[in-house]
């Protein structure tokens, strides 16, 4: 993997697992499992977004077309995905932290 792809991979990953550090706070709140499920989705997703901005044209279009026949979105899974796969809210929000290690395919 070149440096640059790695350096970004890297940076991508740490702030999807950033994104835990906004659950306690959600839950002193009083949100519901559900709502906190929704919004760590929607902030990896937009995390993964801001990601691939620098990403070329073509890789951006062939990870879109993957997910969108995987997903039914060509962003990734949503909230509702996560939870039809794993049934609870409280794993929906820890699949949202989750990342694939591709250090050996990129």
């Amino acid at each position: 993997m070149p440096d640059d792809v790695a350096a970004r991979r890297a940076a991508y990953v740490a702030a999807v697992r950033r994104l835990r550090d906004e659950v306690d706070p959600l839950r002193d709140a009083g949100w519901s499992e559900e709502a906190i499920a929704r919004h760590c989705v929607a902030r990896r997703n937009m995390v993964k977004q801001a990601a691939r901005a620098d990403d070329p044209a073509d890789v951006v279009a062939m990870m879109a077309a993957r997910n969108l026949r995987k997903y039914g979105d060509p962003v990734g899974p949503g909230a509702d995905w996560f939870f039809a796969r794993y049934g609870s809210w409280g794993a929906v929000i820890e699949a949202a932290f989750r990342t694939a290690d591709l250090s050996q395919g990129l």
